[in-house]
């Protein structure tokens, strides 16, 4: 017996608040004629019932299981003088006296910068180390294969007097904590060595000569020219989520101590964007405030790290209320976008930017059922009438049809709305092997002076049905 070409879809399909379409999948094994589209039904619930289940704790475990996920980004904006509160403030400059070699050189810009750092960021804006050019091809941690070494490198097993070199604030995963070796027996295997320079995210260095960029080992190649004579040598580094690391090219050489020599920290750009991140829970943990704002913290912490500040979300269990960490410095401002269901969902309201000095609402004591269905009466009745279109695009060669209305989708008094009728004159699509194989729809509702507008339900929904596709054999026309 010869199998129904006919497609026949059940779904049930999130939609985010304020969000107005959803798609739906077609199996590709079934592309392979035109096919007339309709609804057999449709129901949209608000998420207000999903929510109230799992507040009751009603929803299975392997339900509680599923990882919720949600996209935020932050922008910091920073004060001119975020390094340079006053003119020539957060300059190092050599003191000849104590900057005698390499060693004590590279501690003394370290402990500066480190005790220059900013409040609110979590390491120093520079940071100078160094490392043996083989540990590259080793394939071993930096720390063991530096330990392999001790005795070339100290004539000793290595103990704390050489792991506490670097000050303990410029410490991160890159960075060689170890001391400097100034007693070597064999002194060619200096040229086994590199200077390394880490320079933070947003951060722009000037140097007043290139003489300690030359002695450390910081070839021409490497760095740009002054551009007059009474300029700096500026090096950057524009990434808002790297650190930038520099390996000198070439031997370390002697060091001639100066007091010329000179290096300034600047802000790059006074607004820095974090790249697009994202931060999850599961979805159990919707109804526990502590773990879901620890799950999220996760998120906000690595991705503030990678931009070299310190900021993440608690709960306050005694008020009620979530709350983001900040960086704690009066010249940082700092903006987080975040998706309007989850800004509802921890208290903002209905905002997708909260900024510093944003205060969250408490966090309400879940509503009985009849309250709920008084609510989402509230939220279906206004809407009044919603209607489903097919969205014109170009996953398909469509026929003759542009946003073709797909049913009407009308109040209940539980607090649903249900499709009361769809349309007669379906749309007909010819598939394609070589197109994504999915249908998009939007969902409208009408204003007071009976435009269309974007449902964008302040809740979020779901929307299921049963989507059914009848075959029709070889030239598709209306």
């Amino acid at each position: 017996m010869e199998q129904s070409s006919n497609i026949d879809i059940p779904f049930r399909i999130k939609l985010e608040a304020n969000q107005n379409g959803f798609k739906i999948p077609i199996p590709r094994y079934r592309i392979e004629d035109g096919y007339s589209f309709s609804f057999d039904h449709l129901t949209l619930i608000p998420e207000l019932y999903s929510k109230q289940a799992q507040i009751l704790d009603l929803d299975p475990e392997e339900e509680n299981q599923i990882q919720i996920t949600h996209n935020f980004q932050i922008q910091y904006q920073f004060d001119p003088s975020y390094y340079t509160p006053k003119p020539d403030a957060f300059k190092w400059t050599q003191t000849p006296a104590i900057d005698k070699d390499i060693s004590t050189t590279l501690a003394s810009i370290n402990n500066y910068f480190v005790k220059i750092k900013p409040e609110g960021s979590n390491y120093p804006p520079l940071t100078f180390d160094w490392c043996m050019r083989s540990v590259e091809g080793s394939g071993m941690p930096m720390d063991d294969f530096h330990a392999l070494n001790a005795y070339i490198l100290y004539g000793e097993d290595i103990t704390d007097k050489q792991k506490n070199w670097m000050p303990l604030e410029a410490r991160n995963k890159d960075i060689n904590t170890l001391l400097f070796p100034t007693q070597l027996k064999d002194p060619t295997t200096l040229s086994s060595f590199r200077v390394r320079m880490h320079i933070a995210p947003n951060v722009k260095l000037g140097f007043s000569n290139d003489s300690l960029l030359k002695v450390f080992g910081f070839t021409e190649n490497q760095y740009p020219p002054k551009t007059s004579p009474s300029a700096q040598i500026i090096i950057s580094n524009p990434s808002a989520s790297e650190f930038k690391t520099i390996w000198a090219e070439d031997d370390i050489s002697n060091l001639l101590p100066s007091a010329g020599n000179k290096i300034s920290v600047y802000v790059y750009t006074p607004i820095m964007f974090g790249p697009p991140s994202t931060m999850f829970t599961n979805r159990g943990n919707l109804k526990n405030y502590e773990a879901m704002a620890n799950d999220y913290n996760i998120g906000i912490m690595a991705t503030a790290d990678a931009s070299n500040q310190s900021m993440g979300l608690e709960y306050d269990k005694t008020l009620r209320k979530f709350k983001f960490k900040y960086p704690n410095n009066p010249k940082v401002k700092v903006t987080i976008t975040l998706p309007v269901n989850l800004s509802q969902d921890l208290g903002f309201g209905r905002i997708t930017k909260i900024e510093q000095g944003t205060e969250s609402s408490p966090m309400e004591v879940p509503e009985n059922v009849k309250d709920l269905e008084k609510t989402a009466r509230t939220i279906v009745y206004d809407v009044g009438m919603a209607t489903v279109f097919l969205v014109d695009n170009t996953n398909f060669q469509t026929i003759q049809f542009q946003n073709k209305v797909m049913g009407t989708l009308e109040p209940e008094y539980d607090g649903t709305m249900r499709m009361r009728c769809s349309t007669s004159d379906t749309p007909s699509i010819l598939m394609s092997y070589f197109q994504k194989p999915e249908l998009h729809f939007g969902i409208t509702r009408y204003t007071e002076n009976s435009e269309p507008a974007p449902i964008m339900l302040p809740t979020g929904a779901y929307i299921q049905g049963r989507l059914v596709g009848k075959s029709i054999k070889g030239d598709v026309r209306h």
